[in-house]
């Protein structure tokens, strides 16, 4: 309390002077009675015309003096600071205050270049505001006619993994062909794409020392199936027999990219080492890859 009457003296020494004049005038009961005895006198000898004037006299006073306008300030502070930050809840933007945030972003940055006489008539038009959503992709329209599979099967596993192409096939809706190395039995109504016998590679030189050399011959499917000749393709896809296609999902991912461009759509390795050798950057057989065409 003494720190804060300090303070109050400090700002207003006028106001605390005359309080703490009285104060010590009053501490004492001889002064006390001597002021209670004179104001006494003073009060028989007012008229109603001087109370009144007196009255008024001291409301203007009280007026004049800071520190009730500063009890009213504080009060009244918090009030308005509430009143202007809306009582402190904060609502959600929506995408117009949004596209508003961004056009007086626009304005701001763009304050300090000077504008011609016409921009400023046209300053009522609304602001081009970019777009806040990514744009759709562009689709091709590409179904599944426009796409040929070509299935690199064995003829020593064929009767486990035909299973597999019967699962994702459809008859007389995809197209495709499963390219075997040997003549396998084959029955009538089968929900089978058509099958054929892959061309001789042994002419071909293999030198790799660890790999199979049926590699040579699987990564010839696509280029057989291109010599087919098919009319209306776009995309060749090429799988192992043992891969289940999700058709739909591949004719929809091929759509977003076009088919008159070099493309070559796959997924990378499982096996870390194999993506080391090529740089991930190389797609495997084992998922599927498609090329456009």
């Amino acid at each position: 309390l003494s720190s804060l009457f300090s303070l109050l003296s400090s700002l207003f020494p006028s106001a605390m002077g005359n309080s703490s004049s009285s104060n010590l005038n009053l501490s004492n009961p001889k002064n006390r009675l001597l002021e209670d005895h004179h104001h006494h006198d003073k009060l028989k000898s007012l008229t109603p015309r001087n109370q009144n004037n007196n009255s008024n006299t001291s409301r203007i006073s009280f007026l004049r003096s800071p520190l009730p306008w500063l009890f009213i300030f504080l009060i009244f502070l918090p009030l308005l600071l509430i009143s202007t930050t809306g009582g402190g809840a904060r609502k959600p933007c929506g995408p117009s205050s949004t596209y508003r945030h961004l056009s007086l972003v626009d304005e701001t940055n763009s304050s300090s270049a000077v504008k011609d006489p016409e921009e400023e008539q046209n300053d009522d038009s609304p602001p081009r505001v970019p777009s806040l959503h990514p744009r759709r992709p562009r689709m091709f329209n590409t179904t599944l006619d426009h796409v040929v599979f070509g299935i690199a099967a064995s003829s020593v596993l064929w009767e486990t993994r035909k299973e597999y192409i019967k699962s994702w096939w459809r008859p007389n809706k995809t197209r495709g062909v499963v390219w075997i190395d040997k003549r396998v039995r084959t029955y009538r109504n089968e929900a089978l794409p058509e099958i054929r016998i892959s061309q001789d590679t042994s002419r071909f030189r293999y030198t790799h020392p660890v790999g199979d050399r049926s590699a040579v011959r699987i990564s010839r499917v696509v280029t057989e199936t291109l010599r087919l000749g098919k009319k209306g393709v776009r995309w060749f896809v090429m799988g192992d027999d043992d891969t289940v296609f999700v058709v739909d999902n591949v004719v929809n991912v091929l759509s977003k990219y076009d088919h008159t461009q070099f493309y070559y759509v796959g997924s990378s390795s499982e096996a870390h080492v194999q993506n080391i050798f090529f740089s991930y950057s190389m797609a495997f057989g084992g998922g599927g890859f498609a090329i456009s065409y």
